[in-house]
């Protein structure tokens, strides 16, 4: 399966942070065996038009990563939510891939952001096993059951599967040496 994986993040401050969990997300697609293409908003100029361009590899899934749901500030408060939601939208008008949203904002709203961004599918924790089962089962066409951190429409609820539990074992430092 063709899958695009993206990071939203744009902010900047303090510091710019590179999007390691979607990093790891998609080599864990393409470990699968998967077709896939990272995008990084961080420094795009024309974010849209790169968006655009992408989408005509017409993938069948797109992974949308939100790192925060705001910036915490209460005197100019900014919603990173709403931010996404003009890309979503886009995204949803020029495919018809299917959309899932992760990143560590996911783990604190599942549900919420679910319902408030209309994706197909959010994966809340650790994403790497989980994407890659669901990427598994939308390619052989049947319903994703029992996917940790899995969060999806169920008739008119919502089912949200529990996250499994961080594990480090798999992650080796890297080698600096060379």
């Amino acid at each position: 399966m063709r899958v695009l994986i993206i990071s939203t993040n744009t902010n900047k401050a303090p510091l710019p942070v590179m999007p390691l969990g979607a990093c790891i997300v998609a080599d864990a697609a393409k470990a699968a065996g998967h077709e896939v293409r990272f995008m990084d908003a961080m420094f795009m100029r024309n974010y849209m038009a790169e968006l655009e361009r992408e989408l005509q590899w017409q993938p069948d899934v797109v992974g949308i990563s939100i790192r925060n749901i705001d910036n915490n500030d209460m005197y100019h408060p900014v919603s990173y939510v709403a931010g996404i939601i003009p890309t979503i939208n886009f995204i949803k008008s020029s495919t018809k891939a299917v959309l899932v949203l992760g990143g560590a904002a996911c783990a604190i709203m599942p549900q919420e952001l679910l319902r408030r961004t209309g994706v197909d599918y959010v994966v809340a924790g650790n994403g790497e096993e989980s994407f890659k089962r669901l990427l598994e089962a939308i390619e052989c066409d049947i319903k994703p059951r029992n996917i940790p951190g899995l969060v999806c429409n169920e008739g008119s609820d919502v089912r949200m599967n529990l996250p499994s539990q961080a594990s480090y074992d798999s992650c080796t430092a890297p080698d600096f040496s060379k």
